[in-house]
């Protein structure tokens, strides 16, 4: 298998921002592609946008284009009904760009090389990015007992793109900022355990026997899944991320709320990407609560992320880099918990 010259996901959301702006239009990404059969066994067409009444698909990957893989594009799209395809890459081997270009199966192929920036992440860093960490988490972070990891844009040698503290303890986001800046590529996210662990470097070790100390439980609601039956995520060029996903997330989010009745909700922020981060206190009786409510009224946020208490989320005030926006707390959509509050949660 061809390795990744970028991480996935951070290079697939790139380039279709990347897309919708090459394409001046609206584009529908991430499209189950037919219409019959199961949408989650549908192959999945990574963008879609019409032009001059034809629909052109869009194909990313990101690693480097062989003949291998171009004959793998050709293979998949053959009986899809476009005529028009794009494939995105980092760059193509010259076998691959004849093999795309010179086929019968489709009449127009355009292999369209793409390398995302990774300055503006950098700079972002090495901008005042901390003042949009809010109060409590910088309050807990000072207890040095919080999890942080990095998930590369760029893989290593060794082919990882998660990079854990091991060494050292981070007590605040300066210390955050210094681990960035010796970093092999920038991240395309920074993510934290809202629990404390008595070692917090040990949670890189996936066996590793941790102790729990309490803290927040996080709620994930992706948008983009509560939309899926109705429609597929759409970009315009003017935006970085899908309209509708945080409409939906957030209708989700009260729906949950509703149901909890007298939960203490700390804060709840945008993502950065398709949907809503919340954070509850309470312990495990919580947790639990949580996850039966949420099956019972059958809510929609990801059990995966609430269940476990090892789980990282991406750290408030932090960038997601594919999209190029912050985490960010969402004002009115949930009342912050004073700084004091993280002693007790």
């Amino acid at each position: 298998m061809t390795s990744p010259l970028f991480e996935p996901r951070f290079y697939e959301r790139a380039a279709q921002r990347y897309l919708a702006q090459l394409a001046a239009a609206p584009v529908w990404v991430n499209v189950p592609w037919g219409l019959t059969g199961n949408p989650a066994n549908r192959p999945e067409v990574d963008g879609i946008w019409t032009h001059e009444g034809r629909m052109i698909a869009a194909e990313i990957k990101a690693h480097r284009v062989g003949r291998d893989t171009a004959e793998e594009i050709l293979a998949k799209y053959r009986d899809l009904g476009f005529r028009d395809l794009i494939v995105i890459a980092p760059s193509f081997a010259p076998a691959a760009v004849n093999c795309l270009t010179g086929s019968s199966r489709l009449p127009v192929v355009e292999p369209v090389p793409f390398t995302p920036s990774l300055g503006a992440i950098e700079e972002f860093y090495r901008g005042d990015w901390q003042r949009g960490v809010p109060d409590w988490v910088h309050a807990t972070l000072a207890s040095g007992l919080h999890h942080v990891r990095f998930m590369l844009t760029v893989p290593s040698v060794t082919g990882h793109v998660v990079v854990g503290q091991r060494r050292t303890r981070i007590y605040d986001t300066a210390a955050i900022t210094r681990a960035i800046a010796a970093l092999p590529s920038p991240p395309a996210r920074v993510l934290w355990t809202p629990q404390r662990f008595t070692i917090p470097r040990d949670l890189i070790a996936r066996r590793s026997h941790v102790t729990a100390l309490g803290g927040y439980i996080p709620v994930d609601i992706d948008g983009d899944r509560l939309h899926a039956a109705n429609h597929a995520c759409q970009l315009i060029p003017e935006q970085a991320s899908c309209p509708h996903c945080l409409r939906y997330a957030l209708r989700e989010y009260a729906r949950l709320r509703q149901a909890l009745g007298d939960a203490q909700w700390v804060e709840v922020l945008f993502s950065g990407g398709r949907g809503i981060h919340a954070y509850l206190c309470g312990g495990q009786q919580q947790r639990a609560r949580l996850l039966k409510v949420a099956t019972e009224r059958r809510l929609r946020i990801d059990t995966a992320v609430t269940a476990s208490v090892k789980t990282t989320i991406s750290l408030p005030g932090s960038l997601h880099a594919a999209t190029t926006h912050a985490v960010m707390p969402l004002g009115q959509a949930g009342q912050a918990t004073p700084a004091a509050m993280v002693i007790t949660c």
